[in-house]
């Protein structure tokens, strides 16, 4: 699982750049088949290149909205 921003940019966050080094032609496929990127809530999932040796199939990528404390409302 990966949180990214809704442009697809990999190289923001340790993480992204993690998966972008292990999967990149996975990764420039994603960006490829969504140029203008992907929308808040939306996902979608890339091979994990070589990943794979360590017992990863697949990466499920997600654009999540910016948390903001402020509108945060506690679901009780």
């Amino acid at each position: 699982m990966n949180t990214v921003n809704k442009t697809l940019d990999f190289t923001q966050g340790m993480i992204a750049r993690s998966f972008l080094q292990h999967a990149a032609s996975e990764i420039d496929a994603l960006k490829r088949d969504n140029p203008f990127g992907i929308g808040y809530g939306k996902c979608k999932s890339t091979g994990a290149g070589d990943l794979t040796k360590r017992g990863v199939s697949t990466i499920i990528h997600c654009v999540l909205p910016v948390f903001d404390k402020w509108k945060f409302e506690q679901v009780s």
